[in-house]
């Protein structure tokens, strides 16, 4: 459970800056992934992953989650 104030959700794009800040992140499962590919590590557990959006077929919005585990 996150006992502190200020936690942000972090996408991939947002990991360079909330680093440079010092600050907390609540990771998404991508940036979780780009994470553990940068410390070496393969394999790691999630409560759960983004997945396709509502009306894809006409917007074709997907989670970064799904391209992220490829």
């Amino acid at each position: 459970m996150v006992t502190r104030d200020h936690v942000i959700k972090t996408r991939i794009r947002d990991l360079g800056a909330v680093a440079a800040l010092k600050g907390f992140a609540a990771t998404t499962v991508a940036a979780t992934s780009q994470v553990a590919i940068l410390a070496g590590i393969s394999v790691f557990p999630t409560g759960g992953l983004g997945g396709v959006r509502l009306h894809a077929r006409k917007t074709w919005v997907e989670s970064a989650d799904l391209s992220a585990l490829r």
